[in-house]
């Protein structure tokens, strides 16, 4: 069983050295390579207007950008694990995993992202900020999710094939799974919601929502989940597993 998750805005750096001989490289380096030369070429009041932020945060971006070196910098590298800050790696308690726990992660849980396409837990990446719905202009592709699209999707197909896989879990946003091609996906994407009721009504509060989500990989890693059933057992942040609103494609935790 796969995983996914996205990336978040918010980076850190941060090292466990006890995992120093199980640290691997992301699998795009051209693809990355070409969208950094891309973004750095671009003026201050590009970035901002594709990224919709301020001159601060503009200027902050272009620094990444800067001082991005595919890989050659070792100093800025970090697991990926580690590297995102963001609700969903919040409630992703790797503090106290042990080993095992990572070892499994990295054959299990995928990562979405904008700049490096598609990242296993320990591969080692630098500060950015690219997020899969930017439009950059990128000649024969509106967005970064369709730059990756093929070469994520034929990935997954090739993990699936090699392990084989009987599901993808997709505790993903929209943004990110826009990055695969699902007619050509060799597996149906299982969606998971966490609903919150208000007012009487069950609905999606994205905060909350996102701290499900690494609840959730969190509760896949540490249990080493294989089957999609036994995901209902989750109860993870006061969310149970809803029958009623599920199907077969689409399960349904509410509190």
């Amino acid at each position: 069983m796969l995983t996914l998750i996205g990336t978040s805005k918010t980076m850190r750096n941060s090292k466990n050295k006890e995992l120093e001989k199980e640290l691997t490289k992301p699998l795009f380096n051209e693809e990355t390579k070409f969208l950094f030369e891309f973004m750095n070429s671009l003026s201050l009041g590009e970035i901002s207007k594709i990224m919709k932020t301020s001159e601060k945060l503009s200027k902050n971006t272009v620094s990444m950008f800067n001082n991005f070196s595919n890989g050659k910098n070792k100093k800025n590298l970090t697991p990926a694990i580690y590297a995102f800050s963001g609700d969903v790696f919040k409630s992703i308690d790797i503090e106290n995993y042990k080993k095992e726990d990572f070892l499994f992660a990295q054959k299990n849980l995928f990562i979405l992202s904008g700049m490096y396409g598609i990242l296993k837990p320990l591969d080692q990446i630098e500060p950015y900020r690219l997020e899969m719905g930017y439009v950059p202009g990128i000649k024969g592709f509106k967005k970064i999710s369709d730059f990756w699209k093929n070469k994520i999707t034929n990935y997954l197909n090739s993990i699936i094939d090699l392990e084989n896989h009987n599901y993808i879990i997709d505790l993903a946003s929209k943004e990110f799974t826009d990055s695969i091609d699902k007619k050509k996906l060799k597996l149906k994407l299982t969606n998971i919601e966490f609903k919150d009721e208000k007012d009487n009504k069950f609905r999606i509060i994205a905060t909350y929502a996102k701290k499900a989500r690494g609840a959730m990989a969190d509760f896949i890693i540490k249990n080493r989940i294989e089957e999609k059933d036994d995901l209902k057992d989750f109860q993870g942040l006061g969310y149970t597993f809803n029958k009623k609103f599920s199907n077969n494609n689409n399960l349904v935790f509410t509190r």
